[in-house]
């Protein structure tokens, strides 16, 4: 997100915030412009006369724009893949620490770290297989080390 959007087709990127990062979208909404938006489709706004005041595709993109322009903003934190969305003075301290030179390493953020999120897949438990085993019971006994249960 640090680039310009060029002359590409700038209407993927609120369709890539809907179907990837809805609750982002819909909390930036919410919270920075006090609406709500579901895309309006064909069938009704043919069936539906009220649903024409709904906003429609191209105005809502230009009040995205707005939002992404924020760097503590949900929408600009889902599309940069960082875990969560910092505040501006969390930001700043961060800035304010790497050119104090208190930080090992100056570019460290922890929005950034994928270890800071709380809601990834945990790690998965090896499993060992049968030649494992033989080659641990193997080890152990050349070393003079005891089997546990499970390894006798």
């Amino acid at each position: 997100m640090g680039r310009a959007i060029g002359n590409g087709p700038k209407s993927f990127y609120l369709y890539y915030l809907w179907q990837e990062h809805r609750s982002a979208l819909a909390y930036d909404l919410q919270s920075r412009l006090h609406i709500q938006w579901r895309p309006l489709t064909w069938d009704r706004w043919a069936t539906d006369p009220d649903a024409r005041s709904n906003i429609t595709f191209w105005r809502l993109w230009d009040q995205v724009k707005e939002i992404l322009k924020d760097r503590s903003s949900h929408c600009f934190a889902a599309l940069a893949g960082w875990v969560y969305a910092p505040s501006r003075e969390e930001m700043v301290q961060w800035d304010v620490m790497a050119s104090d030179g208190k930080l090992k390493d100056r570019n460290y953020r922890p929005w950034t770290d994928k270890r800071n999120d709380l809601f990834r897949a945990a790690p998965r438990q090896a499993v060992h297989d049968e030649a494992w085993k033989r080659n641990r019971r193997h080890f152990k006994e050349i070393w003079g080390e005891e089997l546990t249960e499970e390894e006798k």
